[in-house]
């Protein structure tokens, strides 16, 4: 069976949406509308990839070590191959504080975090990078996240401020990451 994903279904728009033909192969092919696609695509929205250097530990020893990250809502690993992990999350603050940081090293293991989009593919990898921007002699009154987010979204999709700028430990420099999709200019 050849599957064409253009869009996400709910179970609901499933039986009306869908419809079969056979092709000249006589194989059944299934389209969705990129309507479906983003619905079902709705259910993965905190979703990240994380990809290993070489190869990738145990799921039993994954699942203790991501225990030291202190999620406070459940989160939901599975494998994609030997080297890509698929992290689900449940709370958007999570998926943040992952993601913004880049990458993680897991008993020597140097994990790679990726953003998951619709059409990501494990080869080649997706050109879209969260990163930390340093906004250095920028006056206090403006370590503000409405303020920080305005400066900032030139640059990228501004996700989340550093928690140093927000206590104003560090005033000198606010920090923010941003999502920076390399295929644009």
């Amino acid at each position: 069976m050849v599957l064409h994903i253009g869009a996400v279904l709910l179970e609901s728009d499933l039986r009306y949406s869908t419809h079969s033909t056979f092709n000249s192969q006589r194989r059944t092919t299934v389209f969705f509308t990129s309507e479906q696609v983003q619905k079902l695509a709705k259910a993965l929205r905190y979703a990240l990839v994380g990809k290993f250097s070489m190869r990738r530990l145990s799921m039993a020893t994954l699942k203790h070590e991501f225990l030291k990250f202190e999620f406070v809502a459940s989160l939901k690993q599975g494998f994609l191959d030997n080297r890509h992990i698929l992290v689900r999350f449940d709370l958007e603050e999570e998926y943040l504080r992952y993601w913004c940081r880049g990458f993680y090293s897991i008993l020597w293991f140097v994990m790679r975090i990726l953003k998951w989009i619709i059409d990501f593919t494990i080869n080649p990898e997706s050109l879209i990078v969260s990163v930390q921007i340093n906004l250095t002699d920028l006056p206090f009154h403006l370590f503000h996240k409405a303020a920080l987010f305005s400066i900032t979204i030139f640059v990228g999709n501004p996700l989340k401020i550093d928690s140093t700028t927000i206590e104003g430990s560090h005033p000198r420099v606010a920090r923010v990451c941003i999502e920076l999709d390399l295929t644009k200019p």
